[in-house]
């Protein structure tokens, strides 16, 4: 009987072990519930911050190109054979001659408009003075209507014919400058289309002339930013030729139209260049 009462014991013992098991974990809100306080006197370290409100920057990157200011591919606007071309690389201010067409038979041609003016001044210096003289004695009843209404007509004539010639001059003399191709920039001639010798026809073109002291960069904006990329937006411009420093500006262009093929809208920044090191199409 021993061994069985000693069984029976441990199977009790189980049974009340098993019976004070804890049951499931309280709720969130009943374990702060029964959070002891802490005890009196104890000091509790808090930081505070005072939230602000402030600014930040919200960057848009960019892939743009170089472009210069003033790129002008100049023409030839008469005909006739290249006599001059200045090389390339040269420098040049506004004005100065960049090539120039063999002229000589528009400086004969000049050369006669300008002595049939010559002509037409004294025919009009002639009639004139014959006008003034029959004027005074047409008022005297001396000579009849017919016959100054013929010294008139050859006033009118000799008139008329001193502004042909006067036009025929200037005309000559627009020809003759046309043969020169001038500067309209100061710039540097980067490029030739022909060869001093070649015949060249008007409207052909002859050279570029590009002036890179000011140059812009063009970007297409994706048209989400809209309404916050406009002109006068700053701008940070950096560069992947090695040693060109980071440069800054503003937009000085905002395209209101948007290129449906990208979706995206034009954006100029022009950007100093005084040291030359930013080139077209970088």
């Amino acid at each position: 009987m021993r061994p069985v009462s000693i069984l029976s014991i441990l199977v009790l013992l189980t049974l009340a072990a098993a019976c004070t098991r804890p049951t499931e974990d309280p709720a969130p809100g009943d374990v702060a519930a029964a959070e002891v306080p802490a005890p009196a006197g104890r000091e509790v370290r808090v930081e505070t911050l005072l939230i602000e409100p402030t600014d930040f920057e919200d960057v848009i990157q960019q892939t743009g190109a170089v472009e210069a200011n003033n790129d002008a591919t100049l023409s030839a606007q008469s005909g006739g054979t290249l006599d001059f071309l200045l090389p390339l690389g040269s420098r040049v201010r506004k004005g100065d001659v960049l090539a120039r067409l063999d002229a000589d038979l528009v400086q004969a041609t000049l050369e006669q408009a300008r002595a049939q003016l010559e002509v037409a001044r004294a025919q009009y210096a002639l009639a004139d003075g014959l006008y003034g003289r029959q004027e005074a004695l047409y008022r005297d009843s001396i000579i009849s209507d017919l016959e100054f209404d013929n010294v008139r007509s050859q006033r009118i004539q000799a008139q008329a014919g001193l502004s042909r010639t006067e036009a025929a001059v200037r005309q000559a003399e627009k020809q003759l400058e046309n043969t020169h191709i001038t500067a309209p920039f100061g710039g540097t001639v980067e490029e030739h289309f022909v060869e001093e010798g070649e015949q060249v026809l008007p409207g052909s073109p002859v050279l570029r002339l590009v002036n890179t002291g000011l140059v812009r960069v063009a970007a297409g904006v994706p048209e989400r930013y809209a309404g916050e990329v406009v002109a006068g937006s700053p701008v940070r411009a950096r560069f992947q030729a090695a040693g060109i420093e980071e440069r800054t500006g503003t937009v000085g262009f905002a395209g209101q139209v948007v290129d449906p093929s990208n979706r995206t809208f034009r954006i100029e920044v022009n950007l100093s260049n005084a040291d030359g090191r930013l080139k077209p199409a970088m």
